[in-house]
């Protein structure tokens, strides 16, 4: 197991369960889906020709490398251009249909397309006049999930971050679907609730790991924007209730702490560290009788030796 935020805490204070206290309700809202798309990092000047890899291997195409669309690469630029990726795409066999500020390119529209299932390439300015691919794969109502070729996986960022760099390449972004024009299994049909539709636990592993790693660094209203991400795409998954947890404990937010941490637990119940969290948390929000329940969920406190005074004799045999 890894040792991760929510565990390095725990250790901190030392102590079944009372009933499970609800959860706060501060899940964002935003689109109701975190795609997961293979995330392949890029070589040099090679950003369009990841993001493409990484959309196609999400359509199926397990074959298709970075290094493919190397040819593409206008060395005088540092990169493709958006028109020969485009064309490269088509002539591939794949629907591509680019859009722009011209052409009605929104963040609206970005956020349909992950509802349905469908990652979208888009181009953000990294410098003055210095371009990047990446590929969105969820759209929160203030954040802004990317797989970014030339650092990592599931990378978050301000809607308003997002917006600056995208309107200042012209908002220009990709749609790329199969060439046959069949519906794929990765597209939800309309009908179906946002938690039919909710994404497998997998997708969520890493930006919860890319969160945890945030918080190490201290960069803890990241790191909570993520995990509150997380908690609404995968509410299933313990470990982003138990992180989110170990954010609110160090936040000394006891009793929001334990309350997640005990939702963790319920969820995985042979996890040491979430009980740990849990009757620190109870603990140190002056509750020790349910500090004490939690704990004995994992065997503890241990007792050694049992010393009984006050007695000098007795008829009975002390076994």
């Amino acid at each position: 197991m890894v040792m991760t935020v929510a565990a390095l805490l725990v250790w901190a204070a030392a102590a079944p369960l009372a009933a499970p206290r609800q959860v706060p309700a501060t899940a964002p809202t935003g689109s109701t889906r975190l795609l997961d798309v293979p995330y392949l990092p890029q070589s040099e000047d090679l950003c369009g020709g990841a993001a493409m890899a990484m959309v196609l291997r999400y359509w199926g195409d397990r074959k298709v490398q970075p290094e493919d669309f190397l040819a593409l690469v206008d060395r005088s630029a540092s990169g493709i251009h958006t028109s020969a990726l485009t064309a490269d795409v088509k002539r591939r066999g794949w629907q591509a249909f680019p859009r722009d500020a011209a052409t009605g390119a929104s963040g609206e529209w970005i956020r349909e397309q992950i509802d349905r299932g469908r990652p979208i390439v888009a181009l953000v300015e990294i410098s003055p006049n210095r371009y990047h691919y990446i590929v969105v794969v969820g759209w929160l109502r203030d954040r802004v999930i990317a797989h970014d070729p030339a650092n990592a996986p599931f990378q978050l960022m301000s809607t308003a971050e997002f917006d600056r760099a995208w309107t200042a390449a012209g908002r220009w972004t990709l749609l790329v679907l199969p060439g046959d024009d069949r519906p794929s299994a990765a597209e939800a049909s309309p009908e179906r609730t946002a938690t039919e539709r909710s994404p497998a636990t997998g997708a969520c592993g890493p930006l919860i790991q890319n969160m945890v790693n945030l918080a190490r660094t201290g960069q803890m209203a990241g790191a909570e924007s993520g995990l509150l991400a997380a908690t609404h795409w995968c509410p299933r998954n313990p470990a982003a209730w138990r992180e989110l947890a170990g954010i609110r404990f160090l936040q000394s937010r006891w009793g929001e702490a334990a309350s997640m941490a005990e939702h963790a637990a319920a969820l995985e119940p042979g996890d040491e560290a979430g009980w740990q969290l849990v009757a620190t948390s109870r603990f140190l929000n002056e509750e020790p009788a349910a500090a004490l329940g939690a704990w004995n969920r994992i065997a503890r406190p241990a007792v050694d030796l049992i010393r009984v005074e006050g007695v000098r004799r007795t008829r009975h045999p002390v076994v």
